[in-house]
């Protein structure tokens, strides 16, 4: 009898799905995000966004997956400061790997108006 194993590489990154901005402020917001499985350890993730969906030009800091292969539907958010007042904002987060990169879809969120005091 013959036994038959196929062994594959490293993948690239799942896309990042779920996306959503969470807690919106004048300055503020918190972009959170899931990944279905961790295609190969390390990953990192960024977020990045601007104010024109054909230039996002600014970067969150990054975050780690870890390095739990078993772990499925992973949720992940960074925090992204600094913010102009009532500006539309877009985002894409991008995972990577040793094998490349994924991004997800652009999304886009609404800051609101910076009451004075």
């Amino acid at each position: 009898d013959e036994i038959s194993v196929t062994v594959t590489g490293p993948l690239l990154p799942q896309q990042p799905t779920n996306l959503m901005d969470i807690g919106t402020r004048a300055m503020s917001t918190t972009i959170q995000w899931t990944v279905p499985i961790i295609a190969y350890t390390p990953e990192t993730y960024v977020v990045n966004y601007g104010t024109s969906m054909s230039s996002l030009d600014m970067m969150s800091d990054p975050v780690e997956s870890g390095s739990d292969f078993e772990a499925v539907n992973q949720v992940f958010s960074v925090a992204l400061t600094g913010l102009m007042d009532t500006t539309t904002y877009f985002y894409q987060v991008v995972a990577t790997n040793g094998q490349g990169s994924t991004s997800s879809d652009v999304q886009s969120f609404d800051t609101t108006f910076l009451r004075p005091d």
